[in-house]
């Protein structure tokens, strides 16, 4: 009975446990705009790990604690972001944010309501010290073809095989200016995560 015991232990530490945080982590390659997406010493490797308590962490490939964390409500609300520098956590708490976006920050951690296509215009706000600062942003989507997915470069060989023929969303932020802030590009059948996010500084691409 003892053996049986260590047996079934066994099993699920080296078989269950990894194809569990596996089920949950996807992996993102970006690389910073100007800089040519075929040269391999600019690219920053990145891991998203999203829980089943709605947290959504987001590593660096060499470390294993988390750099940024996303606490993101049942109705897909962010709640409260946490970024930390060196061994400090800075957290900024939020009511119902629909959208937040990382604002120059190296992780592509931007959370623009992917599943809420009833937000078109919101106030993004940001507090420093005792200063409350508001901007107000338009949301748009409209759905592209493959075809155009891969002129854009959102689509790649080798880096993401769409599951059969799925729809493809793509969601943009644009300030009062109509300057972009940021788009990604969403899989109607496979919602676990963007595929493609665009930023002024950065292309990000989710990769097997």
């Amino acid at each position: 009975m003892k053996f049986k015991f260590v047996y079934i232990l066994l099993f699920y530490l080296m078989c269950v446990l990894p194809l569990k945080g596996e089920a949950h982590s996807i992996k993102i390659k970006t690389v910073n705009q100007g800089i040519s997406v075929d040269d391999p010493t600019s690219e920053t490797y990145w891991f998203v790990d999203i829980d089943d308590e709605n947290e959504i962490k987001f590593f660096a490939s060499t470390q294993n604690e988390p750099l940024v964390v996303l606490h993101v409500s049942d109705d897909d609300f962010v709640q409260k972001v946490q970024t930390r520098h060196s061994e400090n956590w800075h957290t900024r708490k939020l009511i119902n944010a629909p959208i937040v976006l990382s604002e120059g920050h190296p992780i592509p951690y931007d959370w623009i309501a992917p599943f809420n296509d009833e937000i078109v215009e919101t106030v993004i706000r940001k507090r420093s010290g005792n200063t409350v600062f508001r901007k107000s942003v338009r949301r748009t989507t409209r759905f592209i073809s493959a075809e155009e997915a891969m002129e854009l470069q959102m689509l790649k060989d080798g880096l993401y095989t769409l599951p059969g023929e799925a729809r493809l969303k793509l969601i943009s932020i644009e300030s009062e200016n109509h300057q972009l802030l940021v788009r990604q590009l969403w899989c109607e059948t496979d919602t676990s995560w963007w595929i493609f996010e665009e930023t002024p500084n950065r292309r990000s691409w989710r990769i097997p």
